[in-house]
C-alpha cells in the first residue's frame, strides 16, 4: 500500500486544480518559501479527516479554502482527493485503488466520499484505523510536530504508541461498550422499580377487582329491573299510539271524500276558464303577426336605399390617374448603368498603382527585417559566451564544496566505525549474559487459572438458577395470593350470607366452611350430600338462626341457610358399616381459630351425613342403596343415589362453597409452602454470591499471577531478541559504514576530477577572441532603409485613397441605376392593382342596384300578406265573450265545500300533532333503552314485557334454579363467577328451569331501588379492575423475563469489557517493549555515545500509565529534555518517531523540513534512517536540503531522480511540477535544484 495521487482544488494555495502524482520509494517536495510545500502536508492530514482547524495552521476551517489574490476572486469550496494503491488489500476493502476525497463549503458544509460514494467520516477513519492511522496522525511529521511531541504529556507519549499499534479501535469498542453497560444498568434500575411499584399495586387492584366483580352481579339486578318498567312503559305507549293511528285513519277517509268532491268542482271551473281564455292568444298571435310583417316591410324599404346609395359611392371611387410613367424610368437607369461602366475602369487603374506600391513597401521591411536579424544573432553571441563563463565558475565552487564535504563524511564515518565497534564488543557480552538470564525464566501451563475460571462459570450458573427459580417462586407466591383473595370473595358474595354475617343479632361465628376440612378429593362428593347446607353460616344458638331466617324474608336477600354447633354429648344415629360413611371423611379444619367450635361443627355435619354412605363410582353407590347399607351414597363426582330409585349427576352452574373453599385452602397453603421455600433460596442466593464472588477474586488473583509470569517470560525473551538484534545491527552498521567510507572516497576523487576539468574548461574561455562584427555600418544601413521604407508607405497610402474613392464613385452609379429599375417595376405593378380595383368596384356597385329592386319586390309582397292577418284579427275579435253564467255556478259550489274541508284538515293535524308527540315519546324511550340496555322496543316487550315471568337473583346475580341438583364442575376460581348477563338472558330464554314470580311494578321499583343503594354503599368501583389485575400480573411475567435478558446482557458487556481491557494490556506491551527497544537503537544511532530509553509511569497499571521519555547525549548527564538543544530536541522526537515506525510500520510517511534544526554531520544521521525506513514504508519530505534532495531516487536508479517543485510561476498560484533530470544534474529551471 502506498498513497499514489494527491488531487488539489480552491486548497489554501492551490486555487486551480493540480494533482501530484506519487510512487513507491521516497518523494522530495522542495521549493522556495511561501511556494505551499507545507500545504501538501496540510492536503494530506485534512483529506484523512482532521477536525481542528489549529493542527491546519488556521483559526476555523474556513481557511482552508482558497482566499483570492490580486487578479484572482475566492473560491466557495475546497477539494482534496487522494488516491491510495490497494493492491495488497491492507486497506479492508474490496478495491485495488482507493480514493478517499473530501469537500467544505462556505458556509460550512462538509462531504466526504470513498471511491466516489458518499459515506461518513466516521467509515473513513475505521477504513484508516488498521493502518496506524488515528486522530494523533504520528505518520504525517508538520512543521513544529517535533517540539509538541515533546512537549506532550506521558499520556500523549503513550497515545502515539496507541495509535501505531492499533488499539484505539479497542478503545473505542470499549468507550461504546461502557455506554451500552451504564444504559444497562440504567434499564435493569427502571425494572426493578417497575416490579417493585407491580408488587404494590397488585394487592388493592386485587381488591378493586373483587368489588368490580360484586358490581357486576348487582348491575344484573339492576338492568333486570330497568327493563321491566321500560318495558310496561313501551306497551302502554304502542297501545296508545294504536288508538291514535285507527281515529286519524276515519278522518283522513271523511277528508279524503271532501277533497274529490272540491277537485272535480276546481277542474271543470279550469276547463271553463281555459275555453274562455283560448280566443285571446289567438288574438294576440294574429296582432304579434301583423307588428312582425309591418316591421319587415321598413326594413325591405330602409335595404332598397343603403344599397343605392352604397352603389353610388362605389362609382365615385374608381381611379383614373395612375401615377409616373414606367418607361421613363427605364430609360433613365440605363444611363446611369452606362456611366457605372466607364468608372469600373478607372477603378481598375487604381488597383493597379496600389498593388505597385504594395509590392515596393513588402521588399523595403524584408531589407530592414534582416539587417535586424543580423544584429540581434551577434548581440546574443556575446551575451551566452558571458553566461557560459558565469555558469562554470558556478559548477566550480559546487565541485570544491562536493569535495570538502566528502573529506567532512569520511572524517565522520571514520570516528563513528570506531564508536560502534566498541558498542558491538559491549553488546555482544551483553548478549551472552541476557541468554543465561533467559534459561532461568520458566510458564506453567497456566491449570490453575483454568481450574478458577472453570469454577467461577460453575458457580455463576449456579447463582444464575437460583435466582431463576427464586424469581419463579415470587411470581407463583403472587399468583396463588391473589387466586385464594378471589376465591374468598367468591366465597363472600354467594347467597344472603354475605349480608346476614354483618347482622349483629345474628352473631354469624363464620361461614361452615372456616371450621370443617374435607378428604381430598370427596369436597364435591360432600357438598352434593349437604346440598344447601354446605353454603351455611355458623351461629351459636337457635334464636339467632331463627332472626337469620327473618331478617332473609324481610329484605327479600334470597334463600339463608343457618347451622347451630352440635353438643358434643348429644347422640344420633350413623350407618352400621362405619367404613362406608361419607361423615368420616369430614374432620375439623386444622387452620381455625377455634377449635371446639370447629370440632362442634363436625359433629352438626356428621349428623347431616349419618346416613349417606361414600363410594368411588356410581355402580358402587348403586350396589350400597340397592343393598339397603345406606338409604344415600354419593361419589366423588357428587352423583348422589336415595333408596335405589332416584338420582342426582351431572354439572352445575357453578362450584360448590365446598370446593372452592378447599381451593382456597389448597392455595393458601400453598402460598405458606413457597414462602419458606423463598426463604431459603434468598439465603441460598447470597450464599451463591460470596461463593461466585470468592471465586472471581481467585481468577482475578490468578490471571495477574499468569500475567506477570508470561510478560516476565516475554520481557526475558524480547530482551533476549533486542540483544541479538544489536550485536547483527552493529554488525551491519560496521559493514555499512565501510561502505560508506569507500563510497565518500570514491565520491570525493569524482568530484576532484570533474573540477580540473571545468577549471580547464573556464580558461579555454576565457582565452578565447572575441569575435567582432561591423556594427556601425550596420547601423548606417538600418536607418536608409527606414527612410526608404516610410517613403514607400506613403505613397501605399495616396494609392489606397485613390482606388477608393473610385470605388465608391462606382458602387454610387450601380445602385442609383438600380433604383430606377425598381422604381419602374413597382409602377407597372401599381398601375395594375389600380385596374383591378376599378373593376371589382364597378361589379360591386352593379350588384348592390340588383339587391335594391328585389329589396322592392319583396316589400310589395309583404304589404300584400299584411292586409291579410288584419282581417283574421278582426274575426277573431267577435268570439271573445262565452262561459260566463257556467263560472259563477262552479264557484258557489267551491266556495260550499272548502269549509268543511278546513274542519276536517284540522282534525287531521291535531291527531298528526298527538301521534308525533307519542312517536317522540316512544323514540325517546326507545333510545334509552337502546343506549342502557342496548335492546329494541320489540325485543325488550319480548322478553321483558309484563307477561314475562321474573326470575329470582342470588347474591352473584344468577337466576335461582328450581331445584339445587349442582354436579362437579372442573375449572379455576374465575369459573366460579359466571357470566351474570348472560345467565339472565338463559332465564328469559327458558324461564321454566328457574324460580320465577309475577310482575309488579311497585314490587320492581322497590327492587330497582333497593340495588342502586346497594351499588351506591359499594363506593367508587373501578369496572375495569379485572381487566387491569390480569393485565397486570401479566406485566409483572413479562418484566421478570426483561430483567432477566438485561441481567445477561449486562454480564456479557462486563466479560466484553474485560476482554478488550486484556487485549489492550497485551497489544499496549507488546509495542511499547518494541517501541522501547526500537528507541534505544535510534537514539544510539543518532546520538553515537548517548544513551535513551522509554519507561512506564506507572508499571502496574499498564492499561492507563503514561509513557516517559528519557534522553542522555553522549558526554551529557541530563535527562529532561527541556535542557537539550534545539538540535537534540529534534533530534530525540525524531528518534522517537522512527523507533515508532520501526516497532509497528505503517505504509508511509510525511515529513515537513524535519531536518530544518540539524547541522551537517546529524542531517546525515537522519537521512540513514531515512534510508532505512524506506525499504519498509514510502516517504514524502518537504526540504531545502540538497542532500534531503538527493536520497530521492527512482526504483534506487541512480542515473533518474526527481524533485517536486513548487516555485509559482507567473501570474499563477503554486502550480506544482515533477522535474527528472540525468546524472549531470542540470540545474532546475524553477528553483535552480539540482
Amino acid at each position: 500500500m502506498y498513497l499514489k495521487e494527491l488531487t488539489l482544488r480552491g486548497f489554501k494555495s492551490f486555487a486551480s486544480a493540480t494533482a501530484l502524482r506519487f510512487e513507491p520509494g521516497i518523494t522530495a517536495v522542495v521549493g522556495p518559501n511561501g511556494s505551499g510545500k507545507s500545504n501538501i502536508v496540510d492536503a494530506l492530514t485534512w483529506v484523512m479527516g482532521e477536525q481542528g482547524a489549529k493542527n491546519l495552521r488556521g483559526t476555523s476551517m474556513e481557511d482552508v479554502i482558497f482566499a483570492g489574490t490580486s487578479s484572482r476572486p475566492p473560491l466557495g469550496r475546497a477539494q482534496v482527493s487522494l488516491t491510495i494503491d490497494n493492491s495488497d488489500h491492507t486497506l479492508d476493502i474490496d478495491y485495488t485503488e482507493v480514493t478517499i476525497s473530501r469537500t467544505i463549503f462556505r458556509n460550512g458544509g462538509s462531504e466526504y466520499a470513498i471511491n466516489g460514494s458518499q459515506c461518513r467520516l466516521l467509515d473513513i477513519q475505521e477504513l484508516l484505523s488498521d493502518t496506524g492511522l488515528g486522530q494523533q496522525m504520528h505518520v504525517i511529521v508538520g512543521q513544529g510536530r517535533l517540539d509538541a511531541i515533546l512537549k506532550a504529556d506521558p499520556s500523549g507519549h503513550r497515545a502515539f504508541i496507541e495509535e501505531a499499534a492499533g488499539i484505539l479501535k479497542h478503545r473505542k469498542r470499549k468507550e461504546r461498550a461502557l455506554r451500552k453497560l451504564a444504559n444497562t444498568e440504567s434499564n435493569l434500575n427502571r425494572l426493578d422499580d417497575l416490579l417493585r411499584e407491580i408488587h404494590r399495586q397488585l394487592g388493592p387492584l386485587g381488591r378493586q377487582a373483587r368489588i368490580s366483580r360484586r358490581a357486576d352481579a348487582i348491575q344484573v339486578s339492576v338492568r333486570d329491573a330497568q327493563a321491566r318498567i321500560y318495558a310496561e312503559d313501551a306497551q302502554r305507549s304502542m297501545a296508545r299510539r294504536e288508538t291514535v293511528r285507527k281515529e286519524l285513519g276515519d278522518v283522513r277517509s271523511q277528508l279524503s271524500v271532501a277533497q274529490r268532491e272540491l277537485a272535480q268542482v276546481k277542474v271543470r271551473i279550469e276547463q271553463v276558464e281555459a275555453l274562455s281564455s283560448e280566443s285571446s292568444p289567438a288574438i294576440a298571435k294574429t296582432n304579434q303577426y301583423w307588428h312582425e310583417f309591418s316591421q319587415i316591410r321598413e326594413r325591405l324599404h330602409a335595404l332598397a336605399q343603403l344599397a343605392e346609395e352604397r352603389g353610388r359611392s362605389l362609382t365615385g371611387q374608381i381611379v383614373s390617374n395612375f401615377g409616373e410613367d414606367p418607361d421613363m424610368l427605364l430609360k433613365r437607369a440605363k444611363e446611369l448603368e452606362t456611366q457605372a461602366a466607364a468608372q469600373t475602369k478607372a477603378v481598375a487603374d487604381a488597383r493597379i498603382a496600389l498593388d505597385k506600391a504594395t509590392e515596393e513597401r513588402a521588399d523595403d521591411e524584408k531589407k530592414l527585417a534582416s539587417i535586424r536579424q543580423t544584429l540581434t544573432e551577434l548581440r546574443k553571441t556575446a551575451q551566452e559566451r558571458d553566461a557560459h563563463i558565469a555558469s562554470l565558475r558556478e559548477l566550480i565552487a559546487r565541485e570544491e564544496s562536493a569535495v570538502q564535504l566528502a573529506d567532512s563524511r569520511a572524517k565522520d564515518h571514520t570516528g563513528q566505525r570506531e564508536t560502534l565497534a566498541k558498542q558491538h564488543d559491549d553488546a555482544q557480552h551483553q548478549l551472552e549474559s541476557l541468554r543465561s538470564e533467559a534459561q532461568s525464566v520458566a510458564d506453567d501451563d497456566g491449570a490453575a487459572l483454568d481450574e478458577a475460571r472453570a469454577a467461577l462459570a460453575e458457580r455463576r450458573d449456579a447463582l444464575n438458577e437460583l435466582t431463576d427459580r427464586q424469581r419463579d417462586v415470587q411470581s407463583k407466591i403472587i399468583s396463588l395470593q391473589a387466586k385464594a383473595d378471589a376465591l374468598s370473595d367468591t366465597l363472600d358474595s354467594r347467597n344472603a350470607s354475605g349480608s346476614l354475617e354483618r347482622d349483629e343479632q345474628v352473631a354469624s361465628l363464620g361461614r361452615l366452611t372456616d371450621f370443617i376440612h374435607v378428604a381430598d378429593g370427596w369436597e364435591e362428593a360432600v357438598a352434593h350430600a349437604l346440598d344447601q347446607y354446605a353454603s351455611a353460616i355458623v351461629v351459636p344458638e337457635t334464636g339467632n338462626m331463627l332472626h337469620a331466617l327473618e331478617r332473609a324474608r324481610e329484605d327479600k336477600l334470597g334463600k339463608a341457610v343457618v347451622l347451630t354447633a352440635m353438643p358434643a354429648d348429644e347422640p344420633f344415629a350413623a350407618l352400621a358399616d362405619t367404613d362406608i360413611c361419607l361423615a368420616n371423611l369430614v374432620t375439623a379444619n386444622p387452620e381455625a381459630s377455634d377449635k371446639t367450635q370447629a370440632a362442634a361443627c363436625v359433629r352438626t355435619v356428621q349428623l347431616l351425613l349419618a346416613d349417606v354412605a361414600a363410594a368411588e363410582t356410581a355402580d358402587e353407590a348403586q350396589r350400597l342403596v340397592a343393598s339397603g347399607k345406606a338409604p344415600r351414597a354419593v361419589t366423588k363426582h357428587g352423583e348422589t343415589f336415595a333408596h335405589g330409585v332416584a338420582a342426582v349427576g351431572g354439572s352445575s352452574i357453578s362450584q360448590s362453597d365446598l370446593s372452592l373453599a378447599a381451593r382456597r385452602d389448597k392455595a393458601l397453603a400453598q402460598v405458606k409452602q413457597l414462602g419458606v421455600e423463598a426463604n431459603e433460596l434468598a439465603g441460598q442466593v447470597s450464599e451463591a454470591k460470596s461463593k461466585r464472588d470468592e471465586a472471581a477474586r481467585l481468577v482475578d488473583q490468578e490471571s495477574a499471577k499468569r500475567t506477570e509470569v508470561r510478560l516476565k517470560a516475554q520481557q526475558a525473551e524480547k530482551s533476549l531478541k533486542s540483544a541479538e538484534d544489536r550485536v547483527a545491527s552493529f554488525a551491519r552498521q560496521l559493514e555499512q559504514l565501510d561502505k560508506k567510507i569507500a563510497d565518500t572516497q570514491e565520491n570525493r576523487n569524482e568530484h576532484q576530477l570533474k573540477l580540473d576539468d571545468l577549471n580547464r574548461a573556464l580558461e579555454s574561455a576565457q582565452q578565447s577572441t572575441d569575435e567582432h562584427a561591423d556594427f556601425d555600418e550596420l547601423d548606417e544601413r538600418e536607418r536608409t532603409l527606414e527612410r526608404d521604407l516610410n517613403l514607400a508607405r506613403e505613397h501605399e497610402v495616396a494609392a489606397k485613397i485613390a482606388w477608393t474613392e473610385a470605388s465608391r464613385k462606382g458602387e454610387s452609379l450601380t445602385r442609383q441605376a438600380g433604383l430606377l429599375r425598381d422604381n419602374a417595376k413597382e409602377a407597372v405593378e401599381r398601375r395594375a392593382r389600380i385596374e383591378s380595383l376599378n373593376e371589382r368596384r364597378r361589379d360591386q356597385a352593379a350588384h348592390l342596384q340588383g339587391v335594391a329592386d328585389d329589396a322592392r319586390e319583396v316589400a310589395a309582397m309583404v304589404e300584400r300578406t299584411l292586409q291579410g292577418v288584419a282581417a283574421e284579427r278582426d274575426k277573431l275579435q267577435e268570439a271573445a265573450s262565452s262561459h260566463d253564467d257556467e263560472l259563477k255556478t262552479l264557484r258557489a259550489q267551491r266556495n260550499e265545500i272548502e269549509p268543511k274541508a278546513t274542519d276536517l284538515t284540522g282534525r287531521e293535524h291535531a291527531l298528526d300533532v298527538n301521534r308525533e308527540r307519542l312517536a317522540a315519546e316512544a323514540g325517546q324511550l326507545m333510545q334509552k333503552v337502546s343506549d342502557e340496555l342496548g335492546l329494541t322496543l320489540e325485543e325488550l316487550v319480548r322478553e321483558y314485557g309484563p307477561d314475562q315471568p321474573v326470575p329470582v337473583l342470588d347474591d352473584d346475580g344468577n337466576p335461582v334454579p328450581l331445584e339445587h341438583t349442582d354436579g362437579e364442575s372442573d375449572g379455576n376460581a374465575d369459573d366460579a363467577a359466571i357470566d351474570a348477563s348472560a345467565t339472565a338472558a338463559d332465564s328469559v330464554a327458558d324461564p321454566s328451569r328457574f324460580q320465577t314470580v309475577p310482575y309488579n311494578r311497585q314490587e320492581q321499583q322497590k327492587r330497582l331501588d333497593k340495588a342502586r343503594r346497594d351499588l351506591a354503599a359499594l363506593g367508587k368501583i373501578n369496572p375495569l379492575a379485572t381487566e387491569e389485575f390480569e393485565a397486570l400480573e401479566e406485566r409483572n411475567k413479562y418484566l421478570n423475563d426483561q430483567r432477566n435478558d438485561v441481567v445477561k446482557s449486562r454480564d456479557d458487556l462486563m466479560q466484553l469489557i474485560k476482554d478488550l481491557d486484556s487485549t489492550m494490556v497485551e497489544v499496549f506491551k507488546s509495542a511499547f517493549d518494541d517501541t522501547a527497544e526500537a528507541f534505544e537503537k535510534m537514539f544510539a544511532t543518532l546520538f553515537p555515545g548517548g544513551t535513551g530509553r522509554l519507561r512506564l509511569e506507572n508499571p502496574e497499571d499498564l492499561l492507563t500509565t503514561g509513557v516517559l521519555v528519557e534522553a542522555s547525549p553522549a558526554g551529557k548527564r541530563v535527562k529532561q529534555l527541556s535542557l537539550l538543544s534545539g538540535g537534540e530536541r529534534s533530534l530525540t522526537a525524531l528518534a522517537l518517531l522512527f523507533a515508532i515506525f520501526t516497532a509497528r510500520p505503517s505504509p508511509f510517511y510525511v515529513m515537513d523540513e524535519v531536518e530544518a534544526a540539524l547541522d551537517d554531520v546529524n542531517l546525515t544521521r537522519l537521512i540513514d534512517a531515512f534510508n532505512e525506513l524506506r525499504a519498509h514504508a514510502q516517504l514524502i519530505i518537504i526540504t531545502h536540503q540538497q542532500r534531503t534532495m538527493s536520497i530521492a531516487v527512482r526504483r534506487d536508479d541512480a542515473s533518474r531522480w526527481r524533485h517536486r517543485c513548487s516555485e509559482p510561476e507567473a501570474g499563477q498560484i503554486s502550480r506544482s511540477r515533477v522535474y527528472w533530470r540525468n546524472a549531470r544534474r542540470t540545474p532546475c529551471t524553477a528553483c535552480n535544484v539540482l
